[in-house]
């Protein structure tokens, strides 16, 4: 079976697809520094407005920009099919107001209501980003481009915060620490507004749902008229399964990854010996950006299952085997134990990162066709943003009972989501069209 985008799905790795990523890139860039920069600078705020970093009013501020991303999923998902670059821009453009308000925000409440608002730009952002930059993709590049625009540039994102932070941390004070790092979040964000309105329209979209011949021809050079005439409610049905088990590997990623991810610089960092920025600064810069950097090398040859599923199993490793040895007696002191309980978060971050923290935005976009692709990745970002949200308050009880009890929840997650994974279907290397059997239903193209 063919795609009736076979031209532009075998085309080799060019400028506009780098284009097209780097600019959907931008948003996760952003997204990284704006969702890493409350638990980096927790203990900054926590300073300023007189609160613990385990305090209900510190889990607020941590969830309250996912209970954003929750809100603009649900708004962006199903409305994406009236066009798609119809919306792109409107999303970082509240990232970029959201992150301006958090930089000027007087007290704990109106904090909490500017990172809601941002959290809204990013939901949106993870519903139009991967699936945008998934349906511009060739099919060789899809998982390079989509690991690039998405994993890679979060990461670089969040280590990019980490490292101003560890800067203008020795010129000035926490109390305003916080204020500028946050505001400068809104750079990256409004920075792309303009080339993301001027990008055209996706070919997916063009072809599918609009069954425009003529903006086909004139912005991809494809004669197509390939409309998809089953409607929505019989794709969804179809599908149920798979978005079940793939929003629940997504939930289960953000679960554990962001309850880590929330409190370790303060609760594991400061144990070991490192400020919340100068802990979040290595582990970015010497374990998770190297593995995403390794999963965009790797996932359009060994697919997205295996890594995913590999990925898991090593976070549930290592996690059990860092609660095992926080369980026995953990001395800061002592250096070789230091060493040992940095590589241990090191290999959890590294290979999050290989897998799930690269691949579980994808399943939403990869797996169905183009008439239901919003709501699969609607459905699968609130899956991710459910578990994020409840890691804020999970985990800062489950700290309170110590790393080892943490630690070893982590790890049964992660093994739990690692088998789940396994029932998912094969993306790599083809068409997305192929993989949703849209192709079937829509053979007829004309030239090229």
């Amino acid at each position: 079976m063919r795609s009736p985008l076979d031209p532009l799905d075998g085309k080799k790795l060019n400028r506009f697809h780098w284009k097209t990523a780097v600019v959907g890139g931008m948003g996760q860039f952003t997204d990284g520094w704006d969702l890493s920069s409350a638990s980096i600078l927790l203990f900054a705020i926590a300073e300023t407005f007189h609160i613990s970093a385990l305090s209900a009013a510190s889990s607020l501020i941590l969830s309250s920009v996912i209970v954003g991303n929750f809100v603009g999923a649900l708004i962006f998902g199903p409305i994406v099919n009236k066009g798609r670059k119809r919306f792109y821009g409107v999303d970082v453009f509240l990232m970029g107001l959201g992150a301006i308000m958090e930089a000027i925000s007087p007290n704990i409440p109106t904090l909490i209501l500017s990172r809601f608002i941002l959290g809204i730009g990013v939901g949106a952002d993870y519903v139009l980003s991967p699936l945008i930059v998934a349906e511009y993709a060739n099919r060789g590049d899809r998982g390079k481009l989509l690991t690039f625009s998405g994993g890679l540039s979060w990461d670089l994102g969040a280590l990019s915060l980490a490292i101003v932070s560890v800067i203008l941390s020795s010129y000035i004070p926490p109390d305003l620490l916080w204020r500028v790092v946050m505001g400068l979040g809104a750079v990256p964000a409004l920075s792309v507004v303009l080339a993301r309105r001027n990008l055209p329209e996706t070919p997916r979209f063009l072809a599918f749902l609009k069954s425009d011949k003529q903006a086909m021809k004139k912005f991809y050079g494809v004669d197509v008229a390939a409309k998809d005439e089953v409607s929505a409610v019989v794709h969804l049905k179809r599908s149920m399964k798979m978005i079940i088990l793939s929003s629940l590997t997504w939930f289960l990623f953000d679960m554990v990854a962001y309850g880590l991810g929330f409190f370790s610089p303060t609760e594991i960092g400061e144990k070991l010996g490192f400020t919340p920025p100068e802990f979040s600064a290595l582990m970015y810069s010497l374990f998770t950006i190297p593995g995403a950097l390794l999963a965009m090398s790797l996932v359009d040859r060994t697919g997205r299952r295996i890594n995913q599923s590999l990925g898991f199993a090593v976070m549930g490793v290592s996690a059990l085997t860092l609660g095992i040895l926080f369980s026995n007696g953990f001395k800061s002191i002592d250096l070789t134990m230091v060493a040992v309980a940095m590589g241990l978060l090191g290999m959890e971050n590294f290979f999050s990162q290989v897998g799930p923290g690269t691949v579980v935005g994808f399943w939403g976009v990869e797996l169905f066709p183009t008439k239901i692709r919003g709501l699969s990745q609607m459905f699968t970002v609130l899956a991710g943003r459910t578990g994020a949200i409840l890691s804020a308050f999970l985990y800062a009880d489950l700290f309170t009972l110590g790393i080892p009890i943490t630690m070893l929840f982590t790890a049964i997650m992660s093994l739990i989501a690692s088998v789940i994974t396994l029932t998912l279907k094969e993306p790599a290397r083809e068409s997305l069209e192929v993989i949703s059997k849209e192709g079937e239903r829509n053979e007829s193209i004309s030239g090229q």
